[in-house]
């Protein structure tokens, strides 16, 4: 997210953007990342943003999703979300949610992963539950855009492809 982040900021200098750094990085751990989430949005909101645009990837997506929906949070961009088979999702009704997902994704050569089929059944269940959603891969893409390597951030695959599809999914966002 930290590559995309710059790049974003770079792309859409009108928006502002916010990083949350969880104290824990597990996604056996959301409620925890969900307390880091809303302690961001409550600072986001006391810096003077108007309208808050929550994105997430991998388990940071189920984090958005489980910020999302009330309290004016009514935008997620959700990048190879996670989406619990057992989350509730009915807080989510008139939540405008677009999933953004590569397609080589999933627990492939031994690295974790979600995989587009799991985030497509989310997004079935997240309409049902009201919440106006919509899937979107990204053809050749794994789970993750850029990696850490020797002190510098290196974009995967796609990375390109992932950066221009969130712009359009911010740009949405803010009409």
């Amino acid at each position: 997210m930290e590559w995309l982040t710059g790049r974003l900021a770079s792309a859409l200098p009108e928006m502002g953007y916010v990083q949350v750094r969880y104290r824990a990085s597990s996604w056996r751990a959301l409620d925890g990342l969900l307390r880091d989430a809303q302690d961001a949005i409550t600072a986001t909101r006391e810096r003077g943003a108007q309208r808050i645009t929550l994105m997430g990837f991998s388990a940071g997506g189920a984090t958005a999703l489980a910020a999302a929906g009330h309290d004016g949070l009514s935008e997620v961009i959700g990048l190879a979300p996670w989406i619990p088979d057992q989350m509730d999702l009915s807080h989510l009704a008139g939540t405008r949610i677009q999933v953004i997902h590569g397609s080589w994704d999933g627990y492939r050569w031994w690295l974790p992963g979600v995989s587009p089929h799991h985030s497509l059944a989310g997004v079935a269940r997240l309409q049902v539950a009201g919440a106006d959603a919509t899937h979107r891969v990204i053809d050749g893409a794994v789970h993750g855009i850029a990696i850490r390597c020797c002190g510098r951030l290196i974009p995967l695959v796609k990375a390109a492809r992932w950066e221009c599809a969130v712009v359009d999914a911010l740009m949405k966002a803010s009409q």
